[in-house]
């Protein structure tokens, strides 16, 4: 799915777009919208406020909201796993208000969050790495909140481009080091 941001007239901006299977996915303030173009029907799901929607190479659709899920497209009616922070579990979650998503060549999935910093996901493990701001290291994220994350296609698995609010990082994976 390629996800797409549109401003509503509120200005709020809006997560859209169609999976392989041609269903327009489309979240909003007040959760997310499915409509099959086979029926001509919308089913709305109450998860929240979307603020990113992906869909990986695996058909799954993942959605930023207050939390970070995963939808099983072939269950009926749809299913939704959640990965919450949990305080008890470093593993978990750092931070429940996702705003970006992306998934690298390798199949792992980057998560952006509001204050915990930029948030690596295993699905195969279903265990998070954190990666986060720290005033005394300049090879560190330069703010915890991530608006935006880009794979580089020419360094794939290699280098990310991380949008913060406080500036662009452009992220060595082999190193764990941003460069602001």
């Amino acid at each position: 799915m390629n996800c797409i941001l549109w401003a509503s007239p509120r200005g709020q901006a809006i997560p859209a777009g169609e999976d392989l299977a041609g269903t327009l996915w489309i979240g909003t303030d007040k959760g997310l919208n499915r409509f099959d173009p086979s029926t001509g029907r919308f089913t709305h799901y109450l998860v929240g406020a979307v603020y990113a929607l992906l869909e990986n190479r695996r058909g799954n659709i993942w959605i930023g909201s207050s939390g970070f899920g995963k939808i099983h497209p072939g269950a009926d009616p749809l299913t939704f796993t959640w990965y919450r922070h949990d305080p008890a579990n470093p593993n978990s979650l750092s931070d429940n208000w996702v705003w970006a998503l992306r998934e690298s060549a390798d199949g792992l999935l980057w998560i952006g969050t509001n204050d915990g910093g930029l948030n690596c996901f295993d699905p195969r493990t279903e265990r998070f790495v954190h990666y986060l701001h720290d005033p005394r290291d300049s090879t560190s994220l330069s703010n915890n909140t991530i608006r935006a994350i880009y794979e580089d296609p020419r360094q794939a698995g290699h280098i990310l481009w991380i949008g913060t609010e406080n500036g662009l990082n452009k992220f060595d994976r082999e190193t764990g080091k941003f460069i602001r």
